[in-house]
C-alpha cells in the first residue's frame, strides 16, 4: 500500500473544485497529464471518470 499517498487519484472535477482550474488547463498545458478512463460508479449511464495523479495535477 501506498502510505504517503503518492499515487492517489482525483477525478477531472475534483481536480478543477480542488486547483480552480478549466478544461484547458488539464487539456491542452504542457506537460499533457495522462489519465485513467473508468466507468461511472455511481451511474453506468453517465460518462466515464477521467482520473488523474494527484501529485501531476
Amino acid at each position: 500500500r501506498d502510505a504517503e499517498d503518492k499515487h492517489k487519484l482525483i477525478t477531472r472535477t475534483e481536480a478543477k473544485e480542488e486547483y480552480l482550474l478549466k478544461d484547458c488547463d488539464l487539456d491542452k498545458r504542457e506537460p499533457v497529464l495522462r489519465f485513467i478512463v473508468k466507468k461511472n460508479p455511481h451511474n453506468p449511464r453517465w460518462g466515464d471518470m477521467k482520473l488523474y495523479l494527484k501529485l501531476q495535477v
